[in-house]
């Protein structure tokens, strides 16, 4: 409609959280299923339908899920030039997202309430792995942790970096 010159009316809630990480390798999944494999493709975390269930009441409520259902993927194993000389170190990027996470869980301190999102999602993922994810979060030239964290409302806007 908008490329038509009309009013496309009001605009809808956005429900989405994007987390993006560097990794210092792959990891290890409690399957046993090489990372390589696992990460070919899109990986699901607390995706089955109980829990899919309970995380849309829980976001129609206008509450995060307490089980942050989500998707994720390797970006690096696909096209390894996007992380330069990076990618000869064995390095990784991984993009999450995680569903039912309506703008408004976010409202009030939107700092807490991202930070909370993200510690679910690393919980989530964490469920399907043999490591804990943080342990292979890459630090930055300042120590702090390669990982950038995009709120709904955040939008096209400069995203908040994580300390």
């Amino acid at each position: 409609q908008v490329l038509l010159g009309e009013d496309a009316g009001e605009r809808p809630e956005g429900s989405q959280l994007k987390v993006n990480l560097l990794l210092e390798r792959l990891p290890r999944l409690k399957s046993g299923m090489s990372p390589r494999n696992a990460f070919a493709g899109t990986l699901h975390v607390a995706e089955g339908y109980d829990q899919l269930q309970k995380a849309y009441a829980e976001a129609a409520s206008g509450q995060l899920p307490t089980v942050q259902p989500g998707e994720f993927f390797c970006h690096s194993l696909t096209d390894p030039s996007i992380l330069g000389p990076l990618a000869v170190q064995g390095m990784h990027t991984l993009t999450y997202f995680g569903v039912h996470t309506p703008a408004r869980a976010f409202e009030g301190d939107i700092t807490a309430n991202r930070d909370l999102a993200v510690e679910r999602a690393l919980d989530a993922i964490n469920d399907v792995l043999e490591e804990p994810i943080e342990s292979l979060i890459a630090s930055d030239n300042h120590g702090s942790p390669c990982l950038e964290a995009i709120a709904p409302q955040d939008g096209s806007d400069e995203p908040e970096r994580w300390p």
